[in-house]
Formats: C-alpha cells, sequence, structure tokens
C-alpha cells in the first residue's frame, strides 16, 4: 500500500522512515534523466512541485513529522511507531523552506503527479494533506476540487486536515477541508482525554472524523535519528490517514467510499463536544475498524 504524503518533503535517512519510503521502479537514481517520463528528472522518492524537480527531501520538518505518524518502521528497536508498521510514503513535496509559497496552481500539479502515477500501477490508496487556507487554498477553487474529485475517480481516499483557526467551518469555510468531494475525509483534532484540541476547527457536516493531534510524538527531520512533539490538526490528520491504509492493506477491495464509511461509522464516541459538533461526533478507532467494514455498493 502506498500514500502520497503532500507536505513539506521527508528526511529520506531518517533511521525510522527509510525503510517505508517509497522508491520510483521506473527511475534510475543520479542520472540525470526523466527515465519513466513522469516530467520530472529522478524523481526518486516523489516529486517537489515547489522547486519544480524530482528531489522532495523535507527542509522544514513539518512533513517528516506527520510520514512518522502514518508510517515510522514498527517493531526495529528504535524510535515510534506509525499506524502502520510497514507501508510505502510517496514524498509529496508543495512548500517551500519555510513551510510557505505554495499556490493553488503547485496543488493541483501535485495531485496530477499522484493520480498519473496511481494510473500507471502504483497502488496509491490514500493522500495526506495537513494543510489549509492561504496560501494554497484561500478559497474556493474549481482547479483544485477538480484536482481532489479526479484522484477519487482513480481510487485515491483524500484526508485532510480541519485547520486549526478554532472555528466552525460550517460558517467559515477552511479549504481545501471544506471541499464538498466523496473523497474528501476531513479530520478535528482531540486531545489524550478525548476533548477537543483547543485549536481544532469543527463542523457539524464539513468535518467528519477526530483523531489524536496533541502532543503528538514522532519522526522530526534534525538528524537521521531525532524525534519530537507537535500539535495540530496536521497531527490528527496523518492518524486518518494511517488507518485507512492499513484497512487498505487488510481489505485490498475497499473502495474510498467503502475506507470513508468505516472510519466515520467505527467511531468511539466523544462526550462533551456538542458545542463543537463534528458530523461523528467521534474518535477514530482502528481496531474496530479493522473489524467492522462497510462495503459500499
Amino acid at each position: 500500500v502506498v500514500v502520497a504524503d503532500i507536505d513539506t518533503g521527508t528526511r529520506f535517512t531518517h533511521e525510522d522512515l527509510a525503510a517505508n519510503l517509497w522508491t520510483n521502479p521506473g527511475e534510475i537514481p543520479g542520472n540525470g534523466v526523466d527515465d519513466d517520463a513522469s516530467g520530472y528528472i529522478d524523481d526518486v522518492y516523489g516529486a517537489d512541485f515547489f522547486f519544480n524537480d524530482g528531489n522532495p527531501a523535507d527542509e522544514h520538518g513539518h512533513g517528516t513529522h506527520t510520514a512518522g505518524t502514518i508510517g515510522a518502521v514498527g517493531n526495529n528497536i528504535v524510535g515510534v511507531v506509525g499506524v502502520n508498521w510497514s507501508v510505502k510514503i510517496m514524498t509529496i513535496k508543495i512548500y517551500d523552506n519555510d513551510g510557505y509559497g505554495t499556490t493553488s496552481a503547485m496543488l493541483v500539479n501535485a495531485y496530477n503527479y499522484v493520480r498519473m502515477m496511481e494510473l500507471r500501477g502504483v497502488n496509491i490508496r490514500v493522500t495526506n494533506n495537513s494543510y489549509g487556507g492561504c496560501d494554497e487554498a484561500c478559497g474556493y477553487d474549481q482547479a483544485t476540487k477538480d484536482g481532489i474529485d479526479a484522484m477519487g475517480a482513480a481510487g485515491i481516499l483524500n484526508v485532510f486536515a480541519a485547520g486549526n483557526d478554532s472555528r466552525d467551518i460550517e460558517t467559515a469555510p477552511s479549504f481545501p477541508a471544506s471541499y464538498t468531494s466523496p473523497s474528501v475525509l476531513a479530520v478535528a483534532s482531540s486531545t489524550s482525554s478525548d476533548s477537543k484540541s483547543g485549536f481544532s476547527n469543527w463542523g457539524s457536516t464539513s468535518v467528519d472524523v477526530a483523531a489524536p493531534g496533541s502532543g503528538i510524538l514522532s519522526t522530526t527531520w534534525g538528524s537521521n535519528a531525532s524525534y519530537g512533539t507537535m500539535s495540530g490538526t496536521s497531527m490528527a490528520t496523518p492518524h486518518v490517514t494511517g488507518a485507512a491504509a492499513l484497512l487498505s492493506a487488510h481489505n485490498p477491495a475497499l473502495s474510498p467510499a467503502s475506507l470513508k464509511a468505516t472510519l466515520i461509522n467505527t467511531v468511539d464516541q466523544l462526550t462533551g463536544w456538542a458545542s463543537t459538533p463534528i458530523k461523528t461526533n467521534g474518535r477514530i478507532n482502528v481496531d474496530r475498524a479493522l473489524r467492522n467494514q462497510t462495503v459500499c455498493t
């Protein structure tokens, strides 16, 4: 199972990530040639859509952290563990070195690359999208929505962060999470005591599920063996992305709709969210999702 992590890149040499990174079977590393005619030279681990090249190395840290939650290697006696012990993470970089500057056009190009690779036979089942708002998504953009819908039509579930503005996105939308696309699964952040994280957005129809996003320990960019905590709906989202990937490994026949429905239908109900509701008023339960799948027709 391949997960496309659309973020600031990944530290390829991290001790707890290297074994779980996707590598492009059609590309010969370091030969300066676009061997697979993807439009990017030496796109071995994925591609960089900010600097428009084939080297999506993390120079910020955010993407390395989300990648660890999705799939830091398990049972290797180091560091942390992802929701998936074994998975392949495709690195899609959309930001500059300070974590800013992405445009909607860069997003669309990234989405098109992911869709292209899926149609070529790479088993991309889910994308992780721990971003939103300005600069890349200040408001509704039809091309961005079309790109998301095209990935969905290709068999990919797209998991988005609800945002960190502590607001109701029913009345003040936060894109891309607020797109009414069937393949979008929007995620709020919960704490270790199952309360809403103070920063988390919510929405009774726009936000689907909650997941842990406060004080999350994961891989960090500083060195090949560095770890640290971060908070945000950015940290909640890869828990859900990882759960979707795990479900896909458990049952490869599940469609994006089935993956989404399963995760929605198997939440643990949360008390105390009445004033800040989300669609399920629940936090994901991966064990229950694996045991009780919803198959959509």
